[in-house]
């Protein structure tokens, strides 16, 4: 039925339609009190992470999440969170912005980088500034009915009691497959005029991991918006983050046959994505396979022009986590031999038969099964590569890498982040297990972060 009315509407004179959105939308935006209301607040949640747990088909472990907001709109606002993952990853960030000014701090590298709006992702918290933003954007609403609105690929619903936000509906294409994301609305509260929910409920449902929830919970609700004197100056000991070190996808030699595609999503802020290419007898191996299926065609073809004619022929699949297996699809569909642990198998085969109607790719148009190899003891490939399985590793229970003797060069992932995260537990059970190895390296390369040559 949802699908014959979000066709209707398509159908219906758009104007009338966008119309009635516009309608729609300006009362329940008064409904919810003041649009840019003045707020200091906290939301709390554990969260489980699919993409970056232990295991690879859960049940996902929960970690603290926490993100505290002070607004005072137009001219300031500071928001402060922080979220663990597996293996003592603790990400955090301080955004201050004021009069269209301002920075973004990351504690654990004490670094900071200028900024001038507000983040993107407060409008998913606060229902008033999703409404707002949609409003800016007239021409893409259509409606379905009075109190369900279209945008895109999302859909909103309207209490048709209160005309508050209730619900919004997303369809997307994840490294799972496509995939439906439900936010909840729940338990409006009333502060000073302005009316915030006191818990925002998430239910992702794709089918790989079928459906999980995360529940957010809005705590120390004020409508006040107080600041200190140096909220909005970068602390002492920060430095301003450089990342100039990094090529824009670019095949950086590391020694005869062996190269590392530095950066191959081009990116400007924290986390780099890097590949490791090294040239067989008979073909060619690589190590990971980042991000989504665009990215991994875009590195087939650098592949391709460093080394003509010669076939991909491995994959180095170090462990399960959503952004380094999410451009695994094209290797799929090539029948490359896939190296990696127990844990990310029966995960790969998932991804394999997973969906993709929203994002079509090779692997959905001529679907394959995965040639997929586990790897427990040291697995040789020809002369120049072996494998080893260094899990379980507090951040996975199955971590590989790669060591290339007469190279000298050794690849891993997550262990040592150079350049983007400071060392932790994981990096310690990597040193553990390079100490019993006895392995002979002179330079690390990694998905993350800049290469290290050592002394």
């Amino acid at each position: 039925m949802l699908l014959a009315a979000i066709l209707a509407a398509t159908l219906a004179d758009p104007l009338t339609s966008s119309q009635r959105a516009v309608r729609a939308l300006e009362k329940s935006l008064e409904a919810h009190g003041s649009p840019d209301p003045k707020v200091t607040l906290t939301i709390r949640s554990d969260l489980a992470n699919e993409g970056q747990s232990v295991k690879g088909l859960g049940p996902f472990e929960a970690y603290p999440m926490e993100m505290a907001v002070v607004m005072d709109p137009p001219k300031r606002l500071r928001v402060v969170s922080r979220q663990s993952i597996a293996g003592d990853f603790t990400f955090s960030d301080v955004l201050a912005v004021q009069d269209g000014k301002g920075f973004s701090l990351t504690p654990e590298m004490k670094t900071w980088s200028e900024v001038t709006a507000e983040p993107p992702i407060l409008n998913r918290y606060i229902p008033q500034r999703t409404i707002r933003q949609l409003l800016r954007n007239r021409s893409s609403l259509r409606a379905l009915d009075e109190h369900t609105i279209l945008s895109g690929p999302q859909t909103f619903h309207l209490d048709p009691k209160t005309n508050l936000l209730q619900r919004v509906e997303q369809v997307m294409s994840t490294t799972y497959g496509d995939a439906l994301r439900e936010t909840f609305y729940e338990d409006y509260r009333r502060t000073a005029g302005i009316l915030l929910p006191s818990r925002m409920r998430v239910r992702t449902t794709n089918s790989v991991h079928g459906t999980f929830e995360n529940v957010y919970r809005y705590e120390d609700v004020k409508a006040e918006a107080s600041f200190g004197e140096k909220d909005f100056v970068v602390p002492e000991g920060y430095t301003k983050a450089d990342y100039s070190y990094r090529a824009q996808f670019a095949a950086k030699p590391l020694a005869p046959d062996v190269w590392l595609l530095e950066n191959v999503s081009r990116t400007t802020g924290q986390w780099s994505y890097n590949v490791l290419v090294v040239a067989l007898d008979d073909g060619v191996l690589l190590a990971e396979a980042p991000l989504d299926s665009a990215t991994t065609e875009r590195i087939f073809d650098k592949v391709r022009e460093l080394l003509p004619g010669k076939p991909i022929r491995y994959l180095v699949q170090s462990h399960h986590h959503g952004d380094h297996l999410g451009g695994i699809r094209p290797y799929i569909a090539d029948g490359v031999t896939i190296l990696t642990g127990a844990t990310a198998k029966p995960l790969i085969e998932k991804i394999a038969a997973a969906p993709y109607v929203l994002d079509p790719d090779r692997q959905f148009r001529n679907p394959k099964t995965p040639n997929i190899e586990t790897v427990k003891e040291p697995r040789k490939i020809g002369d120049k590569v072996v494998v080893y399985n260094i899990g379980p590793n507090p951040h996975a229970e199955d971590m590989l890498l790669v060591h290339l003797p007469a190279a000298k060069v050794l690849w891993q992932s997550d262990m040592i982040n150079e350049g983007e995260y400071p060392e932790n537990a994981a990096t310690r059970s990597f040193r553990e297990h390079m100490a019993r190895l006895g392995l002979a390296y002179d330079t690390v390369v990694g998905l993350h972060g800049k290469i290290v040559r050592l002394p």
